[in-house]
């Protein structure tokens, strides 16, 4: 489990409101909130009905303690809402459910290594709290084995359009301030963001995002760690960008040339699986042998959720060419035609 440690900037004194039926009420709630907790562990979405309580306890109570979890369970429950999708989706062990706790800032040099420090001013623009706290989870969770590898500009990108779908899609009301205070600030930082932003968005759109072009990036950047090609690993990944957006612009006729990418550090084919008559599957199997036959490293099967049994009877049919290893099944955001959720999976090939 990952934690966002949240470091307080101001407190306020707590005045207590303990009067007659108040701790009664009081104490029921914290048994009811003790089992929504447990429940919570097993079923990530119950967290907004414990944001819920306790935003009713807040405003109640005026705890300023109640607040702060209030604050937190809200940045949790988004987080983790979306963890449970993008587990699927990522490459394996990139994102695990979050956790929030508070700590005071005497006491940030007591975090574990891997925490996430996020500074925070409980009582001001709690859609600040929510897009902070989103966005500094994944720049932290992305990219585990290859942070050192890839360059900071192209994580902090990536991270962005994660972030942006996600606050889209779980908390639309909190986008504004993500665009005004996280993608701004970040732009001016470092400026080369900027060539990124539409280009990650066109590419999850059509599922090449996560499906393609991430898994390529981090896969390329085990691979040449200790390598020259390290040195310009950031044009590498401006080719595969630009070789995805070609690709994606030809639909649905892509030319021979487009469905693979060759360079000194890596190469990969695409493989849009549709169309699932009767032994057809075989002219999919064809086209991986000759993939291997051209030396392609790394091979990329696309294709839609409706047609997912077809796809699985592919993926199971190339598993038996002894030259392909399956590296990994995964889910698809979006589909190549551009509709919700796919399904994907890479190959990897074993060269004497």
């Amino acid at each position: 489990m990952s934690t966002i440690a949240i470091i307080l900037l101001q407190t306020d004194p707590v005045i207590p409101g303990f009067v007659g039926n108040a701790l009664q009420i009081l104490g029921i709630s914290v048994v009811i909130l003790i089992f929504i907790e447990l429940l919570s562990n097993l079923f990530p979405k119950i967290t907004r009905l414990k944001k819920n309580l306790f935003g009713f306890l807040r405003q109640h109570f005026k705890f300023k303690i109640l607040e702060k979890k209030a604050i937190a369970l809200d940045i949790e429950g988004a987080i983790n809402e979306t963890v449970l999708e993008l587990q699927g989706e990522l490459p394996a062990g990139w994102v695990r459910k979050a956790s929030i706790k508070w700590v005071k800032e005497q006491k940030a040099s007591e975090l574990n290594e891997g925490e996430i420090i996020l500074r925070i001013r409980p009582h001001e623009k709690q859609d600040s709290n929510l897009v902070n706290g989103i966005y500094s989870f994944f720049v932290s969770s992305l990219f585990p084995e290859t942070k050192e590898i890839v360059p900071e500009c192209t994580q902090k990108a990536v991270a962005i359009q994660i972030s942006r779908r996600t606050i889209e899609e779980k908390r639309a009301y909190a986008l504004k301030s993500f665009e005004n205070e996280i993608v701004e600030r970040e732009i001016k930082i470092d400026p080369r963001i900027l060539v990124y932003l539409e280009d990650f968005k066109l590419l999850d759109q059509r599922g090449f995002f996560t499906g393609s072009f991430l898994r390529e990036v981090d896969t390329v950047a085990h691979k040449i760690r200790f390598l020259p090609d390290r040195q310009t690993f950031l044009d590498e990944i401006t080719y595969v960008i630009n070789h995805n957006k070609g690709f994606i612009e030809a639909l649905p006729e892509v030319p021979n040339h487009l469905w693979t990418r060759k360079s000194t550090t890596s190469s990969y084919r695409f493989l849009l699986v549709k169309s699932p008559y009767k032994y057809k599957h075989k002219i999919y199997v064809n086209r991986a042998q000759m993939s291997y036959n051209d030396g392609i490293e790394h091979l990329f099967i696309l294709g839609a959720e409706v047609e997912k049994e077809f796809i699985k009877k592919v993926i199971e049919e190339i598993e038996k060419i002894p030259n392909y290893r399956l590296a990994e099944i995964y889910k698809l955001h979006k589909d190549f035609r551009g509709n919700d959720k796919g399904i994907g999976a890479l190959f990897i090939a074993k060269f004497k």
